[in-house]
């Protein structure tokens, strides 16, 4: 009985990917799934700006778990004034866009969104000679 049992139950596990049909969806699957119907801002910190995203990200998809990131860019980025306004956009393109404006970028981890600032590229050679 315990055997038939320990089977079901694996054949269950089996057919969900190891999911269960409560499991809240990734971070990258709500950025990439939620469309945001209006994103507007006038000269609003970015930080405040990417807090939104999230939060509203997070309400429209459903997901009990709030969103979580990581600020790893210099203190002085958070206050970037960001201006924008988009419709009718994916929550991972909105983000994109916003930390653009502020020369920012972002990732996405298991566990939350890691906002930073890129390294800054290499200059280019000049008259196309090497340095």
């Amino acid at each position: 009985m315990t055997a038939c049992w320990l089977a079901g139950a694996l054949l269950a596990v089996a057919a969900t990917n190891g999911v269960s049909p409560q499991t809240p969806p990734t971070i990258r699957a709500q950025l990439e799934s939620v469309r945001l119907p209006e994103v507007m801002f006038r000269e609003a910190a970015v930080e405040e700006v990417v807090a939104f995203l999230l939060r509203r990200t997070r309400e429209l998809s459903g997901s009990p778990r709030p969103i979580n990131h990581v600020w790893l860019a210099p203190a002085e980025t958070k206050a970037a004034p960001v201006t924008l306004t988009l419709r009718n956009i994916l929550a991972a393109e909105a983000l994109r866009y916003v930390t653009a404006l502020a020369g920012l970028r972002y990732r996405v981890d298991a566990h939350a969104v890691i906002i930073f600032k890129p390294a800054p590229e290499p200059a280019a050679p000049k008259n196309g000679q090497p340095d």
